[in-house]
């Protein structure tokens, strides 16, 4: 929310007031007080003033020294421009003043928590409760034992952080940590975010005795006939399942942002590191074809995960080979392309397949970690799904020197320098010499290239390589573009299936204004509810909608535009039920965030567009991980090959497929946040779709350098810090938590989480969460980190 939306709410005598002193103070501390009479001040004797004028301005200095005491909370946290204020303290108007007061407030309310949650759970026994609250205590005094005394620096700079920062006052939620001890059937799960009852963070839950067991998790199509894959040649290793527990750790929190329901994902179980990563690998020594890692980790029952294959040997593994034969025993459920047009021939019974493309480099330092998580990749989505996916490694080769085209010698000693050997079958090599090659000639200006790069390099243009890799394989109907620094804590193909299934659904009318958008359950209501918000908001704004082509000075048509080739499907034809329009044609472009209109919007890169005549529409979608048709690879190809048109590299695919009336659709997948924002959904809503027409476009936009920061908390967003935080907790690593004491600062507060924890007989136990996309994940060991 803007200072100017914060003042519009004060009454009108009060406004010269306002803005006279400034924006930054709180609204409480302004107030218009009787002026002194200056008849008494300025009286005939001069040693008379002086000294009424010392005694005042001394006065006046101390009143103001003590009030700047007191209210520096207070400002930091209902600074006009911040999303809500804080919740106010029980009994208090406006909360607390003072850090001292707000903590023992808060031990007032944990108090009421635990006497609440004793009344809602009256199945649990009396001693029982008394052993929870004693272990309790046990723990936090042990954890206030070792917290960081915060020095006068450090907390000014901390109150400082806190003014531009406003939501990092909201309270931290706790229900992300609560183990393997606390999981609950979905059906007796409190939440302990969004909840409308009892303010956050509630108190630790109960243990649950005994211990749910963990299940092989099939999110796999039974119905249809898929052969068996195995991964070695021998067919006696088979593609293994992950595992999963049924239920959830009580109290965990719902997601801020996005929905399991709508694409009919499971949210009523989770994973712990073991049932997710085991079958991989994790938990066993490399002598024994492990990956080496897990075993420095809480891993009671764990074994269990083995029961069925056994820790699989991977020192021989050729992922490369496995998925080749995989396809090969299943070749006959895909389609094919024509030979002469390369274009997959529609057959009835039969699907398109989909190219994963994992980007990565030369010089990428591959840890345990990274192997766990693509062997992860490929067995989930290519070889459990008999071949309807196929992974690749599309490497940038960084020494501009190399002739990576000249023979296989010089790709082979690439690849064995760079790219561990399981995955060496997966590889395609590209350099930007190869880009200049594919795409030469002169590109004109940009209208703003804040990076100062090269057009051909892969920071503005990283959509090139993966263009021409489209060109060369049309086996495929779709790609997903994916990096490597992303996780699921989940099934993978359990998240790419459910999403495609359902961007192909969505009707075309209004796609792009609902994609432009976060959806807020807790805001919004039902994906009906969100979507007449949506028609709403735009009907109001007497903004036309956007629907097929659009039209723009000097726009160039495509090739097959010119010869009178719709990009419509048939459904949208005249006279056809509009509503129905786009419902089963699949999404030719499928996005992780919103897709916003940058003009204005304040994104550092929304002018960086090449080879127009004059600045067209524009839109885009931070984070380049994103599911792209063949038809629009082939469009962007067209548009950089023969029209020298190209855009930043998360802004060039949502642009051209605005230009060219393509399906475009943002997924609102499960988004967490670290904190307990207030008020509920408002709050939320206020911040991440702050711009114009309550949407992320435009002004206000939480694309904008000066609102990114309210991503820091989410679990996904590509400077989010909780993402790396909980991930790496999960894993079981101690890490540094700024909860409670610090506000949450990057770097402060107390190591929490770790093997010694873990194991403790007052701990819940390794962590055990609902599926979720993280990113960034910059390293995961934290001696990698060293």
């Amino acid at each position: 929310m803007e200072a100017r939306s914060f003042a519009a709410s004060r009454s009108s005598s009060q406004d010269h007031l306002y803005k006279k002193i400034g924006p930054l103070l709180p609204f409480a501390s302004i107030s218009e007080k009787p002026r002194m009479r200056t008849r008494g001040i300025l009286g005939p004797c001069l040693y008379r003033r002086v000294m009424i004028w010392v005694v005042t301005s001394l006065i006046v200095v101390t009143i103001v020294f003590f009030k700047t005491q007191d209210n520096v909370y207070d400002v930091a946290v209902n600074l006009p421009g911040s999303l809500s204020h804080a919740p106010a303290a029980h009994g208090s108007a406006q909360g607390p003043s003072t850090p001292q007061q707000l903590n023992a407030q808060q031990q007032q309310q944990q108090q009421q928590q635990q006497q609440q949650q004793q009344k809602v759970q009256p199945q649990q026994q009396p001693n029982v409760v008394v052993q929870q609250q004693q272990q309790q205590g046990q723990l936090q005094g042990s954890v206030e034992a070792h917290e960081h005394i915060e020095s006068d620096d450090e907390r000014r700079n901390r109150l400082e952080i806190l003014k531009r920062m406003p939501w990092l006052a909201f309270k931290h939620l706790d229900g992300y940590f609560w183990g393997l001890k606390t999981v609950v059937p979905k059906s007796h799960h409190v939440p302990e975010y969004p909840n409308r009852t009892r303010e956050a963070p509630l108190p630790e839950p109960p243990r649950v005795m005994p211990l749910s067991v963990a299940k092989p998790y099939n999110p796999y199509n039974t119905a249809e006939k898929v052969q068996r894959c195995y991964l070695d040649v021998d067919e006696k290793i088979p593609a293994p399942d992950i595992w999963a527990y049924p239920g959830v750790p009580q109290h965990m929190p719902e997601p801020a942002l996005g929905s399991y329901e709508i694409f009919g994902m499971k949210d009523d179980v989770c994973f712990d590191r073991f049932g997710r990563y085991g079958p991989y690998g994790l938990g066993y020594d490399k002598e024994e074809g492990g990956a080496g890692v897990g075993n420095d980790t809480e891993k009671s029952n764990s074994e269990r995960i083995w029961s069925e294959t056994g820790k699989i040997d991977y020192r021989n593994i050729d992922w490369g080979s496995a998925q080749d034969r995989c396809l090969e025993k299943n070749k006959d459920r895909f389609l094919k392309p024509d030979p002469k047009s390369d274009e997959l021939k529609p057959e009835l019974g039969k699907k398109g397949r989909i190219a994963v493309v994992i980007r990565t480099y030369t010089g990428f330092k591959w840890t345990d970690h990274a192997i766990l998580n693509f062997r992860a990749l490929i067995n989930e989505l290519s070889l459990r799904s008999g071949g309807e996916y196929q992974v690749h490694f599309l490497m940038h080769v960084r020494d501009e020197d190399i002739p990576i085209w000249a023979d296989e010698e010089t790709v082979q000693k690439v690849l064995d320098a760079n790219m561990p050997k399981e995955f060496h079958g997966l590889v395609t090599l590209w350099s930007v010499p190869q880009m200049r090659l594919f795409y030469p000639g002169q590109f004109g200006d940009a209208i703003a290239n804040p990076s100062g790069s090269d057009i051909h390099g892969v920071y503005r243009s990283a959509h090139f390589p993966l263009q021409i890799f489209a060109m060369q394989h049309p086996e495929y109907e779709h790609f997903w573009n994916w990096e490597m620094d992303m996780r699921f804590l989940g099934s993978y193909y359990e998240l790419f299936d459910r999403i495609g299934k359902w961007a192909d659904k969505q009707p075309r009318p209004m796609a792009w204004e609902r994609s432009a958008r976060y959806y807020i359950p807790e805001h919004h209501g039902t994906w009906e509810d969100f979507s007449a918000t949506v028609r709403n908001d735009t009907l109001h704004s007497g903004r036309p909608t956007i629907f097929g082509p659009v039209r723009f000075a000097g726009k160039t048509p495509l090739r097959a535009e010119q010869t009178g080739r719709s990009m419509l499907p048939a459904s949208c034809e005249y006279g056809k039920d509009k509503s129905k329009c786009g419902i089963g044609e699949g999404a030719d472009i499928i996005t992780l965030n919103p897709i916003f209109d940058v003009e204005q919007s304040g994104w550092v890169f929304w002018n960086d567009a090449t080879g127009y005549e004059s600045p067209p529409p524009r839109r885009c979608a931070i984070v380049t991980a994103s599911r792209l048709s063949r038809r629009l690879l082939s469009a962007m190809h067209e548009e950089v090959f023969l029209n020298h048109h190209t855009a930043f590299s998360e802004m060039f695919p949502p642009t051209v497929a605005l230009h060219h009336g393509l399906k475009a659709v943002f997924a609102p997948h499960p988004i967490y946040i670290d904190r307990a924002w207030q008020p509920l959904g408002s709050s939320i809503d206020a911040a991440f779709n702050g711009g114009r027409d309550h949407s992320t476009s435009g002004r206000g936009s939480p694309f904008d350098l000066a609102n990114e920061h309210n991503h820091k908390g989410t679990s996904w967003y590509f400077n989010s810090e909780f993402a790396g935080l909980v991930w790496r907790r999960w894993l079981g690593y101690a890490q540094v938590d700024g909860r409670d004491k610090h506000g949450g600062i990057a770097g402060q507060g107390t190591l929490r989480g770790g093997r010694d924890e873990e194991e403790s007989e007052l701990s819940t136990g390794r962590l055990c969460l609902r599926s979720m996309l993280v990113h960034p994940i910059k390293f995961e060991d934290p001696n990698e980190r060293k």
